[in-house]
């Protein structure tokens, strides 16, 4: 899907549910659209989850919401999706939209650093050079 152009189809669900196309944040715009997205991330399609996280995150088409994003990137993250595992440990490290915990934040990043994910590698490099005074 072109980003910047919006989605407004009656078949965008699917389309989705079929895996032929992945929709970013900034390309929601019907309420139809959100119901769908969250119809396929209901099933599973971590892309989808991973676009409901960005959408509550930032506040999109959706009020915003930093637990339901946590909520929607944790989906992600249990499927095996590297960023959303960087992301959920994020959220866990800072107590941003969860209660704060460091040991389940290095959790997900040690996940995701294992992936190869550079974020969540760097992140993990800083905390040990934190805790190691380097």
């Amino acid at each position: 899907m072109e980003r910047g152009k919006p989605v407004k189809h009656a078949g965008l669900a699917i389309v989705l549910l079929a895996g032929v196309v992945s929709v970013h944040a900034d390309d929601i715009v019907e309420p139809e659209d959100i119901a769908a997205i969250r119809a396929s991330a209901s099933l599973g399609d971590t892309a989808a989850q991973m676009t409901l996280g960005e959408m509550f995150y930032e506040g999109k088409n959706v009020p915003k919401s930093n637990a339901k994003a946590v909520l929607w990137y944790l989906m992600a993250a249990e499927h095996g999706e590297a960023k959303a595992q960087t992301i959920v440990g994020l959220f866990y490290l800072a107590g941003d939209g969860v209660r704060q915990d460091v040991a389940l934040g290095e959790k997900w990043l040690h996940r995701a650093s294992a992936q190869g994910d550079p974020t969540a590698q760097r992140q993990l490099e800083l905390m040990k050079q934190k805790a190691t005074g380097e």
